[in-house]
């Protein structure tokens, strides 16, 4: 896949407990709004399109991801929860699929690890969190939670898109942009009628986010087929599922009649390039690129760059993966940002 833009190649101290806001447990339901906001920028930004054939640091199979220091100061600028929160989230867990094989281990604590990242050390509003799971995960409600809950962010707040789930290829290219190797990338959500399956195009997602009125937007793929998206047992499984198998159960897929903006506004974190797999967790854990990445952003220092970030994530990631056979490169594309752009208080 490619970016999101390009198509969806588009993914601290920790706070003291005094510091930290209480979870609240009940998920909000989605706010609608009449209209989006409109865009507030249309510069072109820069492209951040990290090669992880030339970036790669070399890690053995114990690495761990490396602390970064920082200071009082850093942890009090990023922590406060503001009574006009305008920082928004999306996050989209699927472990039960229609029919009997493709279901997964991970997605639910894949959602737990990022909801409580968000509340515990950035200080988000549980409130402005909106889950989906299972069932709850359709293409049109994903699509209404871009569209509506994550625009109340507005013009000077930040929007975060998370998933975690299967990523498809399919067999033809469905979108407008035709891709060099005559397959278009996809998640694999349900369909809106409850039954079947649905796929949502990297190059639709690129288009939702893209109307955002922010250009403060995180879109974070954990997902096989990943690159380019703007996973059971006892071991790590790969999140892989054939098309060839899904298409007799699957709605076809939407053709693009837009396509992707040339200059992505966002910035995307992808588990695996286009043509790789991604692993899920162990029982109870999250998977293994959202594990890697939420503890480097449990960490993180408020002006670290996402870039700089990724380099230690895809160290451990790689380094993990190999132990199962299963090499998979976390990907970053999309416009520079740094944590504090996209996670710090409005």
């Amino acid at each position: 896949m490619r970016a999101l833009g390009s198509a969806f190649l588009l993914v601290m101290f920790a706070c003291s407990p005094s510091d930290v806001p209480e979870p609240v447990e009940p998920e909000p339901a989605i706010v609608q709004v009449d209209t989006l906001l409109a865009r507030s920028r249309d510069a072109p930004t820069e492209s951040l399109l990290v090669d992880a054939s030339s970036t790669v640091e070399q890690a053995g199979p114990d690495s761990v991801t490396t602390k970064t220091a920082r200071t009082q100061d850093e942890t009090v600028a990023l922590t406060p929860a503001q009574p006009t929160d305008s920082r928004y989230a999306v996050l989209v867990g699927i472990n039960d699929y229609p029919g009997e094989e493709e279901d997964l281990p991970s997605g639910q604590h894949d959602v737990d690890a990022m909801r409580s990242l968000l509340i515990e050390r950035f200080g988000y509003r549980s409130d402005n969190i909106l889950v989906l799971t299972d069932q709850r995960a359709t293409r049109g409600g994903i699509q209404r939670a871009i569209e509506t809950h994550l625009a109340q962010a507005g013009a000077s707040g930040s929007a975060v898109f998370y998933y975690s789930g299967h990523g498809v290829q399919t067999e033809t290219n469905h979108g407008r942009d035709v891709e060099a190797d005559g397959r278009d990338e996809a998640i694999y959500v349900w369909a809106d009628d409850g039954e079947h399956s649905a796929l949502i195009l990297d190059d639709e997602i690129g288009v939702w986010v893209s109307a955002l009125a922010t250009d403060r937007v995180l879109v974070i793929a954990d997902a096989c087929h990943s690159g380019t998206v703007s996973r059971g047992g006892s071991e790590l499984a790969p999140k892989a599922v054939r098309y060839e198998d899904i298409v007799s159960r699957l709605e076809s897929p939407a053709r693009g009649d837009v396509l992707p903006p040339a200059s992505p506004r966002h910035t995307l974190l992808a588990a695996a390039h286009d043509n790789q797999m991604a692993l899920s967790g162990l029982p109870g854990e999250p998977s293994l690129f959202t594990k890697a990445l939420t503890t480097a952003l449990w960490d993180a220092a408020p002006g670290l760059e996402l870039a700089d970030l990724m380099r230690d994530v895809r160290r451990v990631v790689l380094a993990q993966s190999r132990r199962y056979q299963s090499a998979h490169t976390p990907q970053i594309d999309g416009r520079s940002q740094t944590v504090a752009d996209v996670f710090g208080p409005r």
